[in-house]
């Protein structure tokens, strides 16, 4: 029974523990992407998704280590049929584990198309001759300002206390 526990052990090691570690750094590589505003490639969202999947698969062989290591008999010799089933099973999901984890992506993401911003007239909005002085001396104010900065190279700084 000690055999079993240990070779469980190393297969969980050099199988299991390695594909967490990769699953959390493209974790960490999508939150990084989705934060940055950037869309996931869907190879990575199915990847995302068997890992999951191979995640559950190891916990419940995993869980099924305790029914292995059952004897019968009132526990005069060991089980040899659960034990060949949970051998058969951890070694199917060791290959999948190697083969997923030898997948490697090119890019996460890729640009999201940039969303149509247009002004929306509204109906409400009456043009009074009462602000048309107004915005003709805004305009004149903002034209001559863009003709000295560009003449005398003002800055935004200098925006900011020419019209503070």
């Amino acid at each position: 029974m000690e055999i079993l526990s240990g070779i469980i052990s190393k297969v969980i090691e050099y199988t299991v523990e390695p594909v967490g570690r990769q699953v959390d750094r493209m974790k960490h590589r999508v939150d990084e992407v989705e934060r940055n505003g950037k869309g996931v490639e869907t190879d990575v969202q199915n990847w995302r998704t068997e890992a999951d999947g191979i995640t559950q698969e190891a916990e419940k062989i995993l869980g099924i280590e305790g029914q292995a290591t059952t004897k019968c008999f009132h526990g005069v010799c060991p089980n040899l049929v659960s034990h060949h089933q949970f051998s058969r099973k951890s070694a199917k999901l060791a290959n999948k584990i190697e083969l997923h984890a030898q997948i490697d992506f090119p890019s996460v993401s890729y640009e999201a198309p940039v969303e149509d911003i247009c002004a929306i007239p509204s109906q409400e909005y009456m043009a009074f001759e009462s602000r048309a002085p107004m915005l003709k001396e805004i305009m004149e104010e903002l034209l001559s300002f863009l003709v000295l900065s560009v003449y005398f190279r003002f800055g935004r700084s200098d925006l900011v206390v020419y019209f503070g």
